[in-house]
C-alpha cells in the first residue's frame, strides 16, 4: 500500500531497525517538546489505514521491532509501548497527581495536583498539505468526522 506522497513502506528487519528506530526516536523527542509531561500520545494511521489484515500485521510487527530497539537503548531514555487512549489518560492522570520533580535549589514546585492548560477552539485538521483529499469536510469518512466534532464538543 502506498501513500499520497509516493514513498513505499519500508519493512523493518535486522538491517533497517537501528536507523529507523533512531529516526523514530528523533521524531518522538521533537513531539515531546510540545508536551508538558514526559508521556506523549502518538496516534497511528489515517482514514485509509488498517482496513486490511495484512496491513495491521505488518505495521504491528514493524512498530514492535522499533519499540523493542528503542527501549533497549538505555542511553536514549525512552519507554515506547502500544496503548489505548484510556492507557494514555490514566498514565497522564497518575503523573499529574505526583509532585513536580525537585529542581536543584528550588525545592518542590507544589504539593497540590498540577493541572493541564485549558484549550478552546476548533482543533479539527482540515488539511496538512495543499492537495490532500480531506481538505473538504465531507469528502471522506463523514461519519467519523461528525463523531469527532461531537466528541470535541463534549470534551470542551
Amino acid at each position: 500500500m502506498g501513500c499520497p506522497w509516493g514513498k513505499p513502506p519500508l519493512r523493518i528487519d535486522s538491517h533497517t531497525v537501528e536507523q529507523q528506530a533512531f529516526n523514530l526516536a528523533d521524531q518522538y523527542r521533537k513531539k515531546a517538546q510540545l508536551y508538558a509531561e514526559n508521556t506523549i500520545l502518538v496516534p497511528l494511521g489515517d482514514d485509509f489505514r488498517y482496513n486490511e489484515d495484512f496491513e495491521w500485521d505488518e505495521q504491528y510487527t514493524n512498530y514492535k521491532l522499533l519499540m523493542e530497539h528503542m527501549n533497549g537503548q538505555k542511553e536514549w531514555n525512552i519507554r515506547a509501548r502500544f496503548g489505548t487512549l484510556r492507557d494514555y489518560f490514566q498514565l497522564l492522570d497518575t503523573r499529574l497527581k505526583q509532585p513536580k520533580e525537585v529542581v536543584e535549589g528550588a525545592g518542590e514546585v507544589s504539593e497540590k495536583e498540577r493541572a493541564l492548560p485549558v484549550l478552546s477552539g476548533d482543533f479539527f485538521t482540515y488539511a496538512d498539505r495543499d492537495d490532500h483529499y480531506w481538505s473538504g469536510y465531507f469528502t471522506s469518512r463523514p461519519f467519523y468526522k461528525h463523531l469527532d466534532r461531537t466528541l470535541q464538543h463534549y470534551l470542551r
